[in-house]
């Protein structure tokens, strides 16, 4: 057996520090290459994260705005809904003191059935009859002095049985009027025709003046419009 003397022992133990010395110095730049690395690794991964972070934000932000932008649009949208039924209920359910509610009625339904104007057959109605139901000229008879005998036909393809009836008269009316506007798109025209005028074609070629009739009539819508336009809802 080979003995150790203390010079070899403590020369042994100075070989394995340099050996570990060598080994550290050789393995030292590894280790700082796997350190920098989890360093690099670890830094891209918070930069992600923050990016990630930002990301997110600007999208809550971005979502946010656009709810409120919905919201302000509908908002708007309520807003222009109500501005409009109030003014429709402002036109609609405006009843005129001068005209009897009955008259207003039948003119709008009729006005609306023949894209005729709700205060130009109540313009109608006030210069034929004065708005009297019963009023009677002659063979003419009612709201809008419907001449029986001319408008037989109408009446019947109507199914107006009671000439003296505001709807029924005020239906037969329109429906008329709506026939002589197709003709000829010139209310003057269409007013002195209505009335019977034989000057309503002479009216069309320059031969005559516009006649008293229609431009009472017109007179009248204008004011009737004035007032609606700019008067307060009535209760019935």
């Amino acid at each position: 057996m080979q003995k150790y003397t203390m010079k070899d022992n403590v020369i042994s133990a100075l070989m394995g520090a340099v050996a570990a010395i060598a080994l550290a110095i050789l393995l030292h730049p590894l280790y700082e290459h796997e350190q920098e690395e989890r360093r690099r690794l670890e830094a891209e991964w918070v930069r992600e994260q923050i990016e990630a972070d930002r990301a997110y934000q600007a999208e809550v932000e971005a979502e946010r705005q656009r709810w409120e932008e919905i919201e302000a649009e509908e908002e708007k949208i309520q807003q222009a809904e109500i501005a409009y039924a109030t003014e429709m209920e402002r036109i609609n359910f405006y009843y005129n003191p001068e005209i009897p509610d009955e008259v207003e009625d039948a003119a709008r339904i009729y006005g609306e059935e023949y894209g005729l104007g709700q205060e130009f057959l109540e313009a109608v109605a006030k210069r034929e009859s004065g708005f009297n139901p019963e009023a009677e000229n002659g063979g003419c008879k009612g709201l809008m002095q419907i001449s029986t005998y001319w408008h037989r036909d109408r009446m019947a393809r109507l199914e107006v049985t009671d000439i003296w009836d505001v709807d029924g008269n005020m239906h037969v009316g329109a429906d008329y009027l709506a026939e002589l506007f197709a003709k000829h798109p010139d209310p003057v025209w269409v007013l002195m025709a209505y009335n019977g005028d034989s000057n309503a074609d002479a009216y069309l070629r320059g031969e005559a003046q516009p006649s008293g009739y229609a431009l009472d009539i017109l007179r009248y819508e204008e004011e009737f419009i004035a007032a609606r336009e700019g008067g307060e809802a009535i209760e019935h």
